[in-house]
């Protein structure tokens, strides 16, 4: 199977990477605007502590982007932000929008249990690996 990986930067806008639409992987059959990706690091084994099985890995996302336009052999992917906006606030005032957030909140766990999994870094390489969601 082709590994999937960020090809080029041509921008701090946009990355590349090797998957376009003559590519075939898994089920889907070809590159399509839209389609989400991740860029992530190589992470860690995760092994079942029960049976000793080895599940995958648990690989840190660097960033997560949407293709935007594909190649024969190549697609160009981009950070897309969606702003959701009142359209009563917009009537009101062009400085008021409506901003709908999430987070994730620190769970009570054994910290004595707590893997050492290494960060992902905080920017994207030529060579990084690239996973469809």
């Amino acid at each position: 199977m082709k590994e999937v990986k960020v090809v080029a930067i041509p921008d701090k806008f946009k990355i590349l990477i090797n998957y376009g639409s003559n590519d075939e992987l898994l089920a889907e059959k070809f590159a399509k605007i839209g389609q989400k990706i991740e860029v992530y690091t190589p992470g860690i084994p995760v092994k079942d502590q029960d049976t000793g099985e080895i599940l995958g890995t648990f690989d840190p996302v660097i960033q997560t982007l949407e293709i935007t336009k594909v190649y024969p052999k190549y697609s160009v992917a981009q950070k897309v932000v969606e702003r959701k906006e009142s359209p009563i606030s917009r009537t009101i005032s062009p400085m008021i929008k409506e901003v709908t957030s999430r987070k994730a909140v620190e769970l009570n766990v054994n910290p004595d249990q707590v893997m050492e999994i290494p960060r992902a870094k905080d920017y994207i390489s030529i060579g990084d690996p690239v996973k469809f969601i």
